[in-house]
């Protein structure tokens, strides 16, 4: 039978026409009236269902929930062909289920309403996405699983290498160590590119933002750069604008994560004796916003224009650098150009080779609380500089004075006529000992006040403080650092207090409980540990952990979060719980993890724990931490 026999009578003038169109469409064609009764279809839906006529068909497969009924032409075109992904599921004579998408029109045909319902089978679609919903699934478990089983040896690799470093070793064997920990440093570094690589792809890195002070820990991130600068004999310098808000929105991780493939990127290909700029630069402050210019400049090889368009891509840059000598998976560029767009920016970049590249963007921030620097007008200070490098640094710190309302002056020798009328001197140096200073006094007497500033990080300074100079200073210099040494020198005030840090005589009173499975890891962080003195009780999980809780207090508990057993959430909320019942306070609970992973930090913390450390543990941060939640506890020395 026709299964447009009923519509062709009914409509005579364009029976033509319309079995025409059913012909042509591929797929199932149905076709109602006015009041949504079936009244036509093509041979696809008769074949699909395995029926041999129309009538036995029930009306409501394709009307039900369709809301067809008592609409106007123009209010149901509106409702029905811009929805996206409407669908209905039919099953045919033999129980085999399809799911077909649903393309929905309106046409008048000789004054009579009909409604024209074409069907595409996306039963094929549908079993896509379940496999890709459960290929994601397995991706992110996958990621989860794969960086704890390369953070937890790699913990121990890079652990005990930096105690090697620190023991006594001939000169071979020292460079020996300080190539392997650059190895697998570099090593680590590319698996966490990866890693990261591979989360943003499956969606599982979201943007943060939060309020954050900019200021905060920003000396430390610049100083872990000047090392690695400075064994290629690298000037490093990073200028950030006084005007930076106190505080404001943003995703400080990663953009800190952004600064540090560029600025490690710049290293890499800046040649012996060259130059980088870091800057953080305020373009613009308006209704409650600031933009922000962050760039990273080199005096490096500068990269052709041809390489420029594919720069970004993952994997592109990996043979051209294996050609010029250098490592690198080309990465870390393209997982900043996904961050960026996630923050609704861009990565830009130019350069000349032979000449350096810049690369930079820049970000809206809501202001929190505003900048507020101080203002010193009347104020006149000299720097001293005393070689060209040094003269570069002078420049740097001259520039931050003049952002203050310093009158600067810069010179490279001392006369006492010439700084007769200054108030102070910066003196810049590599290393400036108390026999320089004395030189100096000689010539200018006791009135000036001097400021020591070295361009090279040392262990301790030498430097006394009964030669009237009132600070000594290291790179990088940030606003702050150069604000309180004004305060002190003009108003009078403190400088910003030191951090406070436990005296390691008496760290032997602090009891620390240490739950760790691994027993290379474990090794690792007793080791650490007891050279700094701490009383320490190891224990190789967390029910053991428990127990010796339970029969003793400590000051301190450090565990891994995967462990036989008990892992270290449940041992935590236990040890919480026996903190009540014997009121013993709450005492500071440090994950030591290789659950470093977008998400991994929160939901842990949100388990209770104080503080989250990945693996590889970074020693100096390690100590940090241990030093800032004992600060509260530190008991009295009895010796």
């Amino acid at each position: 039978m026709d299964p447009l026999l009923h519509v062709k009578q009914t409509f005579p003038k364009h029976a033509s026409l319309i079995e025409a169109f059913a012909s042509l469409h591929k797929g199932i064609m149905v076709l109602l009236d006015k009041d949504e009764r079936i009244i036509g279809s093509n041979r696809a839906l008769l074949d699909f269902l395995g029926v041999e006529t129309l009538d036995i068909i029930d009306n409501t497969i394709f009307c039900g929930g369709l809301d067809l009924i008592d609409t106007s032409k123009e209010h149901w075109a509106q409702h029905h062909l811009k929805q996206d992904g409407l669908s209905i599921g039919l099953q045919n004579s033999a129980n085999e289920k399809s799911s077909f998408g649903v393309m929905i029109d309106v046409a008048e045909v000789e004054g009579e309403r009909l409604y024209m319902l074409l069907l595409e089978d996306n039963s094929n679609i549908q079993k896509a996405i379940r496999a890709h919903h459960y290929f994601e699934i397995f991706k992110r478990k996958f990621l989860t699983s794969i960086s704890h089983e390369f953070r937890t040896p790699m913990n121990g690799i890079l652990g005990f290498i930096k105690l090697l470093e620190n023991s006594v070793l001939s000169k071979t064997q020292r460079h020996q160590v300080l190539m392997i920990d650059e190895s697998a440093t570099d090593m680590m570094r590319k698996i966490e590119n990866l890693l990261e690589m591979m989360q943003l792809d499956s969606g599982a890195i979201t943007l943060k933002e939060t309020v954050y002070k900019p200021m905060t820990g920003m000396d430390e991130f610049f100083l872990k750069f000047y090392e690695s600068a400075r064994k290629k004999n690298i000037t490093l310098f990073c200028r950030v604008d006084v005007n930076i808000p106190n505080s404001m929105v943003g995703d400080p991780g990663k953009i800190k994560r952004i600064l540090e493939s560029l600025i490690s990127n710049a290293i890499k290909f800046t040649n012996e004796g060259g130059q980088i700029l870091v800057e953080l630069k305020v373009l613009e402050v308006k209704d409650g916003f600031v933009e922000v210019e962050y760039s990273v400049l080199d005096s490096g090889e500068g990269i052709p224009h041809k390489r420029l368009a594919h720069i970004l891509r993952p994997f592109a840059s990996a043979q051209e650098n294996q050609k010029l000598g250098k490592n690198g998976l080309g990465i870390g560029l393209s997982v900043s150009h996904k961050y960026l767009a996630m923050m609704h920016s861009k990565l830009s970049v130019a350069s000349e080779v032979g000449k350096g590249s810049k690369f930079f963007f820049r970000l809206t921030h809501k202001i929190n609380e505003p900048a507020q620097p101080a203002r010193f007008e009347n104020a006149k200070i000299a720097v001293a500089s005393f070689s060209a490098l040094d003269h570069q640094y002078a420049k740097c710190v001259a520039s931050y004075l003049e952002d203050f309302g310093v009158s600067v002056m810069q010179t490279t020798f001392i006369d006492k006529e010439e700084l007769e009328a200054v108030d102070a001197l910066f003196i810049i140096s590599e290393d400036l000992k108390d026999e320089r200073i004395v030189s100096v006094r000689k010539i200018l007497g006791d009135g000036i006040t001097i400021v020591s500033i070295l361009t090279k990080q040392r262990k301790s300074v030498s430097i006394s403080s009964v030669h009237n100079v009132i600070e000594t200073l290291e790179f990088p210099m940030l606003p702050n650092k150069i604000e309180n040494v004004l305060s002190h020198i003009y108003l009078n005030h403190a400088l910003t207090q030191k951090r406070e840090q436990v005296d390691t005589r008496t760290n032997k009173q602090f009891k620390i409980l240490l739950a760790e499975d691994n027993r290379i890891n474990l090794e690792l962080l007793q080791t650490i540990l007891s050279l700094q003195n701490y009383d320490v009780t190891a224990v190789e999980h967390g029910e053991a952990a428990l127990e010796a809780y339970m029969k003793e207090p400590y000051d301190l508990v450090l565990t891994d979060i995967d462990m036989p057993v008990m892992d270290g959430i449940v041992a935590t909320r236990l040890m919480r719980e026996v903190d009540k019942k014997e009121h013993r306070g709450k005492v500071p609970v440090i994950a030591l993890t290789a659950y470093a992973l977008e998400g991994d930090r929160e939901r842990i913390m949100n388990a209770g724990l104080d503080a989250h450390i990945p693996k590889p543990v970074d020693k100096p941060y390690l100590l940090e931490v241990i030093k800032h939640f004992l600060k509260r506890q530190q008991k009295p020395d009895t010796k």
